[in-house]
């Protein structure tokens, strides 16, 4: 009978982190600041939604660029991999919210 108990628990809370997750999607997105990033690819490295890629700026300096904002789930693991604080959650404009 305690498996049981144990076994609804766990599967609760997994359903309810999905939607807190679903909600801080349609809320936030990563973005790049540019004069911050050392073009290590460690952010790139660590996000499994592909949502970063590098690309040279201005200065042919190599830099993350948010691809496919659309596509950002806004977990926070590339955040806490780049040392550099490059990276940044902000809210997501209307026109990527239409698109989701």
């Amino acid at each position: 009978m305690n498996i049981i108990y144990i076994s609804l628990i766990v599967v609760s809370f997994f359903v309810l982190t999905s939607l807190l997750r679903h909600k801080r999607r349609r809320d936030k997105v990563v973005n790049v600041v540019e004069s911050n990033c050392a073009g290590c690819k460690a952010c790139i490295r660590r996000c499994r939604y592909k949502v970063l890629e590098m690309v040279a700026n201005e200065n042919g300096e190599q830099a993350a660029f948010v691809k496919n904002p659309a596509s950002c789930t806004a977990c926070g693991d590339c955040i806490k991999q780049c040392k550099f604080n490059a990276l940044e959650l902000h809210t997501r404009t209307q026109e990527s919210r239409n698109k989701l």
